[in-house]
């Protein structure tokens, strides 16, 4: 039995391990900056908290070190499978930050996503007309907080289907939230085409697989 046990141990230490070294590779990408210049490359995976702040870029692989962007000095970021990491504005207690988040859904309405921390998420939900709704971690896991119940009925109010919705049971996830403004923007612009970014990567604990 100790044997076993001793295995399963190393297995699992041994798995952790390739994952967390895996966390530092170079994905081929690319960068926009405030100018609107595209910079081919390669940018570094990590962890959701850590994208949020800055990234890692390299022209070519080969380079030594690598230029250190922040999200003051970027529009966008995309690396490979397919993520979009893009400088927003969030409200943090009496203040606003800019920061890099992930967009999860692309059309009428887009789904951000932005980690404070390892354990905290911000959405943002921008529609085409320019309005934005930042949703907030509710007190709840299952999504019984009556603030961000209302904040859901007030984005999707203009789509007749979801009318009838029971928003409690929609965690704040990024899996359900992506679900449910996919589901929105196939009822209010249908003939806008709505792409489902939130794809996982294989390399990462914690970056994607939230």
């Amino acid at each position: 039995m100790k044997k076993v046990v001793f295995l399963l141990a190393v297995l699992i230490f041994l798995n952790v391990s390739t994952l967390i070294a895996q966390s530092g590779e170079y994905l081929k990408g690319y960068i926009i900056t405030n100018n609107q210049d595209t910079i081919s490359g390669y940018v570094q995976d990590d962890l959701k908290y850590k994208l949020s702040n800055q990234i890692n870029f390299k022209t070519k692989l080969q380079q030594a070190s690598p230029v250190v962007y922040t999200p003051s000095e970027l529009t966008s970021v995309f690396f490979e499978p397919s993520f979009f990491l893009v400088s927003k504005v969030f409200v943090q207690g009496d203040s606003t930050v800019i920061r890099f988040a992930r967009k999860l859904v692309d059309g009428y309405a887009t789904l951000y996503e932005y980690a404070m921390a390892t354990d905290q998420i911000l959405y943002l939900i921008i529609k085409e007309n320019g309005e934005q709704i930042q949703l907030d971690k509710p007190e709840s896991f299952l999504a019984k907080d009556q603030k961000y119940i209302g904040k859901l009925k007030y984005i999707f109010r203009d789509c007749p289907k979801m009318a009838n919705l029971s928003y409690q049971t929609v965690p704040y996830q990024s899996p359900s939230l992506t679900e449910q403004t996919i589901r929105y923007n196939q009822c209010v612009k249908p003939e806008i085409v709505a792409s489902d970014l939130n794809i996982k990567t294989k390399t990462k604990v914690n970056y994607g697989l939230v």
